[in-house]
């Protein structure tokens, strides 16, 4: 009975929150390396005795829980650290305290909740407190068990928290909310690109005129460069041929160069002010598509615009080259 009156009073509380801090990063590393990262995404301090992060062992099917209240002043755009107090010096140099809050290992609920002059209110969640245990973890982005044994990172455009942990963990890394990152990544730890001021918005402008021709199997795309108030770092160029699809980038994630085209699909970066590129050794007499995204930064900070008309082209390639000697 107790264990069902604590889950219907987490769940008649909980609100989605605009606005307000929210859990910006989620380290499940190996051994001892956890950490939980809070980030203000507003224009003013918070101070932090109001708020608190609560975890609920096995998706809240456990009636024990561990509580940490925060503590100090947290600046526009900065974070907050909690991290395991015998985690590697790499977590230990970003941490802003230790807590045993961060005795998680996949299936546990973390809530970061806000006291509002008379109850703790869900501000964002991390996981289900539903009172069945998932097993080992939830999946996240499409993928399984996402919260076990990976870093997460909230994607740059989310500016608040949310009570909806579906609406959260999506069912793939287009409609997640995080990106999913191998175990023991902490390079990210310490900053959160949501509003930093070192990140660039997304290119204003698309390339114009962009085309293509494939006398042979090497297909050479050629463009003007973008132009408008904020100029690409550099351009993404997907291809693949009729029988094969790759959806449009996401931001915060880079796509490394692939042009060999084995899968039918192929994808190069190219700097901003090259205004040509080429893709060898394709078939012949097949039809392929291309498109062409301008971004800016680079990392986890990348930005690519999407919006509006992307620039797009099919084209066939030609007969494959022979090569005839002559003897003398």
């Amino acid at each position: 009975m107790l264990k069902k009156i604590i889950i219907l009073i987490i769940v008649s509380i909980t609100i989605k929150a605009q606005s307000e801090l929210f859990i910006s990063e989620y380290l499940e590393g190996s051994g001892n390396n956890k950490a939980i990262e809070i980030y203000n995404p507003q224009n003013v301090t918070v101070d932090l005795s109001n708020y608190r992060v609560t975890r609920w062992n096995n998706g809240g099917t456990s009636t024990s829980m561990d509580t940490i209240r925060l503590l100090h002043q947290l600046s526009p755009n900065d974070v907050y650290v909690i991290a395991d107090s015998a985690a590697e010096q790499d977590i230990l140099s970003q941490a802003d305290t230790t807590s045993t809050i961060t005795f998680f290992n996949g299936d546990d609920y973390l809530a970061l909740q806000k006291f509002d002059g008379t109850n703790w209110i869900d501000i964002d969640v991390f996981g289900e407190a539903t009172g069945v245990d998932p097993g080992d973890a939830w999946p996240v982005a499409g993928t399984p068990s996402a919260t076990r044994e990976h870093t997460l990172i909230r994607k740059s455009n989310i500016s608040y928290g949310t009570t909806d942990w579906a609406e959260s963990a999506g069912t793939d890394s287009v409609n997640s909310q995080w990106l999913v990152y191998p175990q023991d990544t902490f390079i990210f730890l310490g900053a959160h690109p949501g509003t930093n001021s070192t990140a660039n918005p997304e290119p204003s402008e698309y390339p114009t005129n962009f085309i293509a021709n494939a006398p042979s199997t090497t297909v050479t795309l050629i463009w003007d460069d973008a132009l408008g108030t904020q100029l690409p770092d550099g351009y993404l160029l997907i291809g693949y041929d009729i029988s094969h699809y790759i959806n449009p980038p996401i931001d915060g994630v880079e796509q490394n160069d692939d042009v060999d085209f084995s899968d039918g699909i192929g994808v190069l970066n190219i700097n901003y002010g090259i205004e040509y590129a080429a893709f060898p050794d394709l078939e012949p007499n097949t039809n392929y598509h291309f498109e062409i995204y301008p971004y800016s930064n680079e990392g986890v900070l990348i930005d690519y615009k999407t919006d509006g008309v992307v620039p797009q082209l099919d084209i066939q390639t030609g007969e494959e080259l022979s090569t005839i000697f002559y003897e003398d």
